[in-house]
């Protein structure tokens, strides 16, 4: 319950910030917002089934380093 309730503060921030700075929704933010969707998502089915943690957590890495990349190369989507 708490990881769903943080992760909804988190999206709520982010899409907060986004209206503060006046970005509109490029690219980049779309790619953010699927990594967000994939580590929220695991977060409920690693508690069902860890026998697969290896598989959440080779997921959870590969949607972490995208989401950095993204911070890192936005100029490039845009």
């Amino acid at each position: 319950m708490w990881t769903g309730i943080f992760s909804l503060l988190m999206l709520i921030g982010g899409f907060g910030m986004l209206a503060v700075l006046k970005l509109g929704f490029p690219v980049w933010i779309l790619i953010k917002l699927v990594c967000w969707l994939i580590l929220s998502g695991l977060a409920g089915m690693a508690y069902r089934r860890p026998a697969s943690m290896f598989t959440w957590k080779a997921i959870a890495w590969a949607a972490l380093l995208i989401a950095v990349a993204t911070v890192y190369l936005k100029s490039n989507f845009e």
